[in-house]
């Protein structure tokens, strides 16, 4: 046996090799890597939007995060964390927030804070498009906000002019801004200009309003008087459309279009 193997076989080199075994152990068990691989925590943020009145930023979001570990803070668009989880004083529009967990994993969603305008607006439609037609036009009047109003249809460029043309029969959007960068949304709708006299009372007559259908003595209502028919405008634009009526379906595309345009119209007296 070699002087080597004496030195390992001694009392003292055991208690070393102990030693030096337990102070490897301890520094695996105190190292840096505390890394978190956050694609397996699963955190879920949720939003919920005051309106703001516009031109002030007085709406809010409130901000709820569950998942991940420890406490959580929060973020409006990139910008620094904060621990509180409402955001005040913020403006209509569009936003992301986003959450961190204690181990920095992050999630976010989207919000909207819609904008409380005083900008109203009515619109007229003095040129008729035809039924199905596109030369029809819409003056929008405003009132409220600021006045430096601009208009957009149908989410078009903004113009400096209330009045548009060429536009179709039937049902636009409308959007009113101001110089406040305010704005308000509605519809505005396209007469189609079909007249009742002329186009839709024949129809009626021919194949409504006949014996053993609806007329005096027959099925109710009465179609032969005008203010039954205008009443019951709306019934027979669906049943017209779905060709429950008249019996035995008998109208054309061209007919049935008609009745629907003046309804859509107001089931005017014209």
């Amino acid at each position: 046996m070699n002087k080597t193997d004496n030195f390992y076989n001694t009392p003292w080199a055991l208690t070393s090799l102990m030693i030096l075994v337990f102070v490897c152990l301890m520094a695996s068990c105190n190292s840096d890597d505390t890394s978190m691989d956050c694609s397996l925590v699963n955190i879920t943020v949720n939003a919920n939007a005051a309106n703001s009145d516009c031109p002030e930023p007085t709406g809010s979001i409130t901000v709820t995060a569950t998942g991940g570990e420890g406490n959580f803070e929060y973020s409006l668009d990139g910008q620094s964390f904060q621990s509180a989880n409402v955001f005040q004083n913020v403006a209509g529009g569009n936003y992301t927030v986003m959450a961190r967990d204690a181990n920095g994993c992050t999630a976010d969603t989207a919000v909207v804070v819609a904008s409380n305008s005083d900008i109203m607006f009515t619109t007229v439609s003095n040129v008729a498009a035809g039924c199905g037609g596109n030369a029809g036009s819409l003056t929008v009047i405003a009132s409220g906000g600021d006045g430096n109003y601009r208009y957009s249809v149908d989410n078009g460029a903004f113009q400096d002019g209330n009045e548009f043309s060429n536009l179709s029969n039937g049902l636009h959007i409308v959007t009113v801004t101001d110089g406040d960068n305010c704005q308000t949304s509605g519809e505005g709708y396209v007469i189609s200009g079909i007249s009742y006299n002329a186009e839709v009372a024949t129809i009626i007559t021919t194949y409504c309003s006949v014996p053993g259908c609806h007329v005096n003595g027959g099925q109710p209502p009465d179609l032969s008087v005008f203010t039954n028919v205008q009443a019951a405008a709306a019934e027979i634009k669906k049943r017209t459309r779905d060709r429950s009526m008249p019996r035995g379906s008998t109208l054309t595309d061209e007919q049935i279009a008609a009745i629907a345009c003046w309804v859509d119209d107001g089931a005017l007296d014209n």
